[in-house]
């Protein structure tokens, strides 16, 4: 049954989603430094997506 259970979690997800963007990558680069006041991280997050445009019949143009 566990298995039933993740299978329609997975279905629902996939409805909520939208197609038109996906993510394609993401980099996530961290260190920490010293300062005055004590250490602190510094983080930096790069996303790549994809986002597909769609026309006004909700079909994708090309």
């Amino acid at each position: 049954m566990r298995n039933l259970g993740r299978f329609f979690g997975y279905v629902a997800a996939g409805v909520r989603t939208s197609p038109a963007r996906r993510e394609v990558s993401r980099d996530v680069e961290e260190r920490q430094v010293e300062t005055p006041t004590g250490r602190v991280t510094l983080r930096r997050t790069v996303i790549e997506e994809i986002e597909v445009e769609r026309d006004k019949n909700g079909e994708m143009e090309s």
